[in-house]
């Protein structure tokens, strides 16, 4: 083997931490990557710490002819003077250790910097032989050492210390380590070590078996923590003086029996620990307390409350039990009675209120829905000096939301906003109730508030916190209602992207894009609103989808005359139809569709004959029909309307027949020219729609033969004053909207 990689031979002199480090070195501890980034040979050197006359060149000369196995090479100057006998490693490990702190504050993963720790030290362990001196320090090291997310192995490490040190280890360092297992609620490892203390001869304290008992009841196991406790109260004769129950153990007792609901027997406890000469603290009388305000006994609240202040043990703990008590009773005077003495220090215990004792009045008054004492006491904790009190700037916003929660009930806008702003001047952050309560309430009861409710909804984009859909709904409301139609689309954008699911959007789109579709074509935005409806079309069902284009064909076909938008939007729409539950289209849609194409076509009566060609194609109205035949011969086109008669003629759909028999009687109607009594008695004909079609239908077709007919031309006087007379009956009857009501057979 070369001569380099011989391994030196530990022996502890005064020139031991140069061994250690050339130890660590070529047995590969300190040369993987990982690990060499804890040290360098340089600074583990401290040449800036070494004596004067040995430079820092001198001393890694030095450290190399020792790495080499060469006992004493060198020149003399530059031996080491002699140390204290565990100097060396002390140094040695305060390196490692300050190394291993420095790295945890990189922000690197603490998980893999800890692995490598854990192995440099269990090396250490396993290969030198370190003093007692050495191991109780790096003992106390790691107990320093924070180890966030990594507690389970500091404590592995800081057992194997313990166990190197054996018999020399002291009470306290096991409970130190006894400590940290409780904090990790590892049961088996506190019980191991109680055993280790028990093989090392050291008999385990009192403190050790507290820390066993806590965790049985952390556990609920009672009937171990009871076991051990049995064993602890043994006659003095059997059971030596230092593992007799204290004061602690009869509390973790009691809060264990009073949590599994055994009050008979935690009251024997109490009994027995007066008994012997034990004082209960203030945490068994609060626990005392509380088990009974769990039960609902609030006389016995008020008795223990009694008793611990004539005693003069009363904490900030004892006041808020004491205070939930009175607001379940349904007693708020006397608890904010109790509060105002607080505040005033007429308490002679000299408890300040805080933050829960506050809450707990305010929530107390919301209850019972008395919002103007909820207020008050909140405007106290608005001007509470932070200083003074106990009560955090920062605390937590609930109590505020529950304030804000009974403002917008009872439909208080104003207070509600008033809160709110407490809430963000402290600091606090509102949740997504609160946002979604007071938007809803300013946008429902103070709708003149249109700034407030803009800087609320910024304000809850800034959170990034999630509104709900009716929410967004009346905020859209609000904004289309002042002219702020920018601000609507931006709402709605905002709505979209918080949508998770096609049912969200289907509630969407009722509650918030079909209004907004309306409003803006209701300003001629068509265009805004047809890029509104194709995109929630995307995220919705077929057949909620389908109600987007219904305005929009309207809107294109009935106001702008825009054909090609028109049949675009109905393909559209037909194919959202043929995706869901087949059904025909909406009659609004057929309505729009025929009127636009008989008013800007050619040839309507090929498109319409197109369109009405499948299964579920167009099927306008009675009323649509009436508007078509009025436009083509507004438009001269007969030609037109006798091919469309003669498509109806041929269809063999009710729809179609119906369609044909309006049409065909208007124009037969229009086509006579003959004596009066003759024309009187076709307008009779015509008026028998009724049994078909429905008085309304019948009486706008016996409009439309009216208004073409003129004043008659070729009827003799009688005949014209009869059609005359007619259709002013007919006509007075539709303009009073009594449809249906003249009697034409």
């Amino acid at each position: 083997m070369p001569p380099h990689l011989h391994t030196p031979t530990l022996t502890r002199s005064a020139s031991g931490f140069p061994r250690l480090l050339s130890y660590l070195i070529l047995n590969k501890v300190l040369r993987t990557p990982a690990l060499r980034t804890f040290f360098s040979v340089a600074s583990i050197a401290r040449a800036q710490s070494l004596p004067p006359q040995l430079s820092a060149s001198g001393a890694r000369a030095d450290l190399h002819s020792r790495a080499e196995g060469i006992e004493g090479a060198g020149p003399t100057h530059l031996q080491t003077p002699p140390a204290p006998e565990g100097s060396e490693e002390h140094e040695l490990y305060e390196e490692l250790n300050s190394r291993f702190l420095k790295r945890l504050g990189t922000g690197e993963s603490s998980k893999q910097i800890w692995e490598n720790y854990s192995r440099i030290v269990e090396d250490s362990l396993e290969k030198m032989d370190l003093s007692i001196v050495s191991h109780k320090r790096l003992f106390h090291m790691l107990e320093g050492t924070p180890a966030p997310n990594n507690e389970h192995s500091k404590a592995t490490l800081m057992t194997s210390l313990v166990r190197r040190l054996a018999s020399s280890a002291t009470a306290t360092e096991y409970h130190k380590l006894a400590a940290i297992h409780e904090k990790n609620n590892d049961l088996p490892k506190l019980l191991s070590l109680a055993n280790d203390m028990r093989r090392n001869k050291i008999s385990p304290t009192t403190r050790i078996l507290n820390s066993i008992i806590r965790l049985h009841i952390q556990n609920h196991d009672l009937t171990s923590a009871l076991r051990i406790f049995n064993h602890m109260r043994r006659p003095k004769s059997t059971s030596p003086s230092s593992l007799r129950p204290d004061t602690f153990t009869y509390t973790a007792l009691i809060r264990g029996l009073l949590q599994s609901g055994k009050t008979s027997i935690a009251e024997q406890l109490l009994q027995e620990m007066r008994e012997s000469g034990l004082h209960p603290n203030l945490t068994i009388y609060n626990a005392f307390m509380s088990n009974s305000l769990r039960r609902g006994d609030h006389a016995h609240v008020l008795r223990l409350f009694e008793e611990m202040q004539r005693d003069g043990a009363l904490s900030a703990i004892t006041y808020r039990i004491l205070l939930r008590s009175y607001v379940e009773r349904g007693q708020m005077d006397e608890a904010t009675e109790v509060l105002n003495r607080l505040e005033i220090g007429e308490e002679s215990s000299g408890v300040r209120p805080d933050l829960e004792m506050y809450k707990t009045v305010v929530l107390g008054w919301a209850n019972q829905g008395n919002l103007d004492m909820a207020l008050s006491v909140m405007d106290k904790i608005a001007g509470t000096n932070h200083e003074e009190t106990e009560i955090r700037p920062l605390a937590d916003a609930g109590i505020y939301a529950s304030v804000i929660t009974l403002c917008c009930t009872l439909g208080n806008a104003v207070d509600a906003w008033r809160m709110y702003t407490h809430m963000v001047e402290r600091g606090l952050k509102a949740n997504s109730f609160t946002f979604n309560s007071v938007i809803t309430a300013l946008c429902t009861h103070a709708k003149d508030r249109t700034e407030d409710i803009f800087k609320l909804y910024g304000d809850a984009r800034i959170a990034r916190v999630q509104l709900s859909i009716p929410t967004f709904s009346l905020l859209v409301k609000c904004a289309t209602d002042v002219g702020e139609f920018e601000a609507a689309l931006e709402m709605h954008d905002d709505m979209k992207q918080s949508i998770s699911s096609s049912k969200d959007a289907d509630v969407a789109v009722e509650k918030v894009t079909l209004p907004l579709i309306t409003s803006l074509i209701r300003i001629e935005k068509v265009d805004a609103a047809t890029d509104l409806a194709r995109a929630m079309a995307k995220v919705s069902t077929p057949f909620v989808a389908t109600f987007l284009f219904v305005p929009l064909i309207e809107a294109y076909a009935s106001k702008l005359l825009d054909w090609e938008n028109s049949i675009q939007l109905y393909n559209t729409y037909q194919d959202l139809c043929n995706r869901t539950i087949p059904q025909p289209p909406d009659s609004r849609v057929c309505d729009a569709i025929l009127t636009v194409a008989c008013k800007t076509l050619d040839e309507p009566a090929k498109t319409v004959a197109d369109l009405m060609g499948t299964a579920l194609g167009l099927r306008p109205s009675v009323s649509a029909w009436i508007t078509a035949v009025d436009t083509l011969f507004e438009r001269q086109m007969q030609p037109q309307l006798v091919q469309i008669r003669q498509l109806l003629k041929s269809e063999v759909r009710p729809f179609a027949q119906t369609a044909f028999i309006v049409v065909d009687t208007i124009m037969e109607s229009m086509g006579v020219r003959v004596d009066g009594p003759a024309v009187a008695g076709r307008l009779e004909d015509a008026a028998g729609l009724w049994r078909v079609i429905g008085p309304a239908d019948a009486e706008a077709v016996l409009a439309l033969i009216a208004r073409r007919l003129g004043t008659g031309v070729g009827l003799d006087p009688e005949g014209r004053a009869r059609v005359r007379a007619f259709l002013k009956s007919a006509r007075e009857k539709i303009e009073a909207k009594e449809v249906g009501s003249v009697e034409w057979a």
